[in-house]
């Protein structure tokens, strides 16, 4: 199947969401945040990237950023955020939205998860 990048600061969270892709059979590296991700990304090519948007050290915009800045490939990118609802927070959700085609908002349930990333891997096929 695909493999797969989930980069989120809270533990329970990226191994949530590793069981459910593992067990559709998708191979999951996991990174905590921003930073730590884009250097597994400078050394291994992803199918597709589940980035949490508020993080420390270096948030999921950044990666974004840098996934579409710099891939050779248009790697398809699922963001989710449990943010909340202040302008601010508002903000960086446009900015992310500008970026990817799938915002999911915590919590959300497995098979919406599951469902959104067999849609992007599904349309990336498509046009290869």
């Amino acid at each position: 199947m695909a493999e797969i990048l989930v980069v989120d600061d809270v533990e329970n969270i990226r191994m949530a969401i590793k069981f459910a892709l593992e067990s559709q059979n998708h191979t999951v590296a996991m990174a905590e945040n921003g930073e730590e991700a884009i250097e597994i990304l400078k050394q291994i090519p992803f199918d597709l990237v589940i980035t949490d948007i508020l993080m420390p050290h270096s948030d999921g915009i950044d990666l974004i950023r840098y996934i579409k800045d710099n891939s050779e490939k248009s790697i398809p990118v699922i963001a989710i955020s449990g943010g909340g609802h202040t302008a601010s927070y508002q903000e960086v959700l446009a900015v992310a939205k500008t970026y990817v085609s799938t915002v999911l908002e915590k919590p959300f349930s497995k098979d919406l998860l599951l469902q959104s990333v067999d849609a992007l891997l599904n349309q990336e096929a498509s046009v290869a």
